[in-house]
């Protein structure tokens, strides 16, 4: 779910959303995009029970 969050925020579709930010907003919203997805990836691997590898297919990521 994060990774389609964050891939529908960084298609060519959102770009007009991007260009209402100034520089600073843009560069701010990145920043809690990328926090956010590391966030998620610790509290996954925290609650794996064993050791993991975990592959979703997907399309163009």
């Amino acid at each position: 779910a994060i990774v389609d969050t964050v891939d529908n925020l960084l298609r060519p579709e959102a770009l007009k959303s991007w260009e209402d930010m100034n520089s600073t907003e843009q560069t701010h919203a990145a920043t809690m995009l990328l926090d956010t997805l590391e966030e998620g990836a610790f509290v996954l691997a925290d609650n794996l029970i064993e050791p993991a590898v975990v592959r979703v297919p997907a399309e163009n990521i």
